[in-house]
């Protein structure tokens, strides 16, 4: 195998490998993102729990 050859073979699995990186941050954000907004919801039923109590 010459050498070009072998650098764009080395090119290509470098960006495939980006992309599947980048692939796998995105999932973990949105599922990070899903957790957030559960625990806003969580907190926000804490909030009116201690407003009834309040009163």
């Amino acid at each position: 195998m010459d050498i070009p050859t072998a650098l764009w073979m080395i090119v290509v699995l470098a960006i495939a490998f980006i992309f599947r990186w980048l692939r796998i941050l995105s999932k973990n954000s949105e599922a990070q993102i899903k957790q957030n907004e559960q625990l806003i919801q969580q907190m926000k039923q804490l909030n009116e729990q201690v407003r009834e109590q309040s009163k």
